[in-house]
């Protein structure tokens, strides 16, 4: 949504213009239509340099606070129209309304082998060091996280950041990444961020109070003054705050069709349909990619699992794939270790996902354990029903999540479509024989 009510505050999911440095005008409100970003940042000294970020991850110059030194903020900037370019070869995830996101550290040089030697990754150590602190007086001094996307109202764009929210980062791990030039394997850092509620500022903050953060004559009194409620109560209660600030937006308990598919003619939509070509001939080896997208899913928010095996061609008893969640791998009690059942469906993505399958799966479920439905169709209003009703402890994964995954795994790999879906096909094992299911929660 373009900002053209003339507003005096950064507002949540409003997109502005970012001039090019020479036509940078910050007198001028509107520059096409949309607010001026550097007209509504410069709130304070004229002669101060302007809210420009150049980079994926970056801050202004540091100022001096109580004699110490401080990073003001960080901006967190993602290029959606880049990914999967040499520029930009991850998939970073920014999901406001869920309050997360998932962004990628900035050492893009394979001749690097510590992946803290890039200047943004160490920013953002050192901004989790003094956030996740338990003194007040570092949280004080720790960078508010804004997190924009290269997005106008028709998509993505050059010269356009959108605000996606307000952040802290929760947890960050090296990850290994493949060069697209050299193809060699080298070290970065991901960061799993909680995207704050600013419902109690009328989702805005005020462009004063990062003003204030880059003065030297202001006070830490002054910062928190000027700060939105919600990074006050951050502040006040540390990190351990942050499950109980996320922003979580109320949605509908069923999701349309719409929400459930890529757009058509989108390169998403191109992926999946060539997906379900692929497997059209051969729908049993698509339980071996339904199997990577379940893995995805709950690695990606951080929990412990693993796919023991996927099921023989004939006689699966209801469902394809097993896994096993342990919800505390270090306390090593297997009462925290639980069954996931797979079921996968390779299916027109112009017909919905019958409910007969997913019955089948839910009634194999036994207390505690979880049920993972995948598809490359979508799920009708009476499925979604039907599972809300019945409780069904299920995870849905329609064409679009299988679409995402897909994307983020081939950047990652390098390799084609053909070539990914054809080397995944042995990554897992066949179901050994005289196992019985509830004993993968000890054998795995």
């Amino acid at each position: 949504m373009a900002n053209k009510d003339g507003g005096s505050h950064i507002r949540l999911g409003d997109s502005y213009r970012f001039p090019r440095a020479d036509h940078a005008d910050i007198e001028a409100k509107f520059v096409d239509g949309y607010l001026n970003w550097f007209h509504l940042t410069k709130v304070g000294d004229k002669s101060r340099p302007s809210l420009r970020p150049q980079r994926g991850i970056w801050n202004p110059q540091r100022t001096l606070r109580d004699g110490e030194s401080q990073i003001p903020l960080v901006i967190c900037g993602s290029s959606p129209h880049k990914w999967g370019s040499l520029e930009t070869p991850w998939h970073d995830v920014v999901r406001p309304d869920e309050g997360f996101a998932i962004y990628y550290g900035d050492n893009k040089d394979s001749s690097r082998r510590n992946a803290v030697d890039s200047d943004g990754n160490r920013v953002m150590l050192e901004t989790m060091r003094l956030q996740h602190s338990d003194s007040q007086q570092d949280r004080e001094l720790a960078p508010p996280i804004l997190l924009m996307t290269t997005l106008g109202e028709d998509g993505p764009g050059k010269g356009f950041r959108r605000f996606e929210g307000l952040g802290v980062i929760t947890g960050a791990q090296v990850v290994l990444q493949r060069s697209p030039t050299s193809q060699s394997v080298f070290q970065n850092l991901r960061f799993d961020i909680a995207i704050l509620d600013l419902s109690s500022d009328n989702e805005m903050i005020d462009p004063q109070w990062l003003d204030s953060r880059r003065d030297e004559s202001c006070t830490r009194a002054d910062d928190l003054r000027l700060a939105p409620q919600v990074w006050k109560e951050f502040v006040a209660h540390g990190i351990t705050s942050a499950e109980r600030l996320r922003r979580r937006v109320l949605r509908s308990l069923v999701i349309p069709t719409s929400e459930q598919l890529p757009p058509e003619g989108s390169n998403l939509r191109e992926l999946l349909e060539r997906t379900h070509k692929y497997f059209e001939s051969s729908h049993h080896d698509f339980e071996h990619l339904a199997a990577r997208v379940v893995e995805r899913i709950f690695v990606d928010r951080g929990l412990e699992y693993r796919t023991g095996w996927i099921t023989p061609k004939s006689g699966d008893g209801g469902f394809d794939f097993v896994g096993r969640l342990d919800f505390d791998p270090i306390g090593g009690f297997p009462s925290s270790r639980q069954v996931v059942l797979g079921q996968a469906k390779c299916e027109s993505p112009h017909r919905p996902s019958g409910g007969r399958e997913l019955a089948r799966l839910a009634a194999r479920l036994r207390r505690g354990w979880h049920g993972a439905f995948v598809t490359t169709s979508f799920f009708s209003k009476a499925v979604q029903r039907e599972v809300i009703i019945d409780r069904y402890p299920m995870v849905l994964a329609p064409g679009g999540r299988v679409a995402e995954v897909l994307q983020s795994e081939l950047l990652t790999s390098r390799l084609t479509l053909n070539d990914y879906l054809g080397k995944l096909s042995t990554q897992f094992p066949s179901r050994p024989g005289g196992i019985d299911d509830a004993e993968l929660v000890l054998s795995l």
